[in-house]
């Protein structure tokens, strides 16, 4: 799917849910370099930010998580185009944080786009947390006595 949305400062294209043949479309209409479509259609895309000074792009790539069940991680590229006044964006789902496009600069939604994307880690960091602490909190009860060996050590000739 594609979404157009005008901001303060840019134009955002939104692309998600899409195919090979939307990307192409949306590369060609905006004269964005073709090797954009690489990076938007491989799974397996690892995160990152270049900056290409001959064709003067920027894009950025982090890897979200497709679901929010806690037991799950899987995740996909998302990825940010960044070219003159003009932001492309690919995820697996619509993004819709914003709430007056008008006032929002391509800055903020580049900032919300990251924050969206981090934001279900945090709540498998926190599952981590909580289930080390329990592990700990277990562990507190062995006493340490009976966990120590003593090591005698020999003089090497």
């Amino acid at each position: 799917m594609l979404k157009i949305h005008s901001l303060k400062d840019a134009i955002w294209v939104e692309l998600y849910k899409t195919d090979a043949t939307e990307i192409t479309n949306v590369i060609q209409k905006y004269k964005l370099p073709r090797n954009i479509k690489g990076y938007m259609l491989d799974k397996h895309e690892h995160s990152r930010f270049e900056y290409d000074d001959f064709k003067d792009y920027s894009i950025l790539i982090m890897r979200a998580l497709r679901s929010k069940k806690i037991d799950k991680v899987k995740t996909s590229p998302a990825v940010v185009v960044i070219k003159d006044n003009l932001i492309v964006t690919k995820n697996n789902k619509s993004f819709n944080k914003i709430s007056d496009e008008g006032e929002c600069t391509k800055f903020d939604l580049i900032f919300d786009f990251l924050v969206e994307i981090s934001n279900p880690y945090f709540a498998k960091i926190d599952n981590i947390n909580a289930q080390a602490e329990k592990l700990q909190s277990k562990n507190r009860s062995v006493n340490n006595k009976k966990t120590t060996r003593s090591f005698k050590f020999k003089k090497m000739i």
